[in-house]
């Protein structure tokens, strides 16, 4: 899903209620200037989730999401809520 508004763009990754997003092996996932949301069933597999950007991003969950390894770079002040 991606959100226009004025000049600034911002995306979501979003699992949906019923909807399953399965990562195997060691495959990695970088969420880079957006927010990942998670309303359905999210499998990490062995891989490592990345947060990496210069704006502030949105973790939400709506039950447990596991993550094998986690990196969280974010610069400029930008938070991780």
């Amino acid at each position: 899903m991606l959100l226009l508004s004025g000049s600034a763009i911002q995306a979501q990754l979003v699992i949906t209620p019923g909807a399953e997003l399965n990562i195997s092996g060691n495959t990695q996932l970088t969420i880079s200037n957006m927010d990942f949301i998670n309303n359905g069933k999210f499998t990490a597999g062995n891989g490592t989730g990345s947060c990496t950007d210069n704006t502030s991003s949105v973790l939400r969950v709506s039950q447990a999401t596991p993550f094998n390894n986690v990196e969280i770079n974010k610069n400029g002040g930008a938070a991780l809520t």
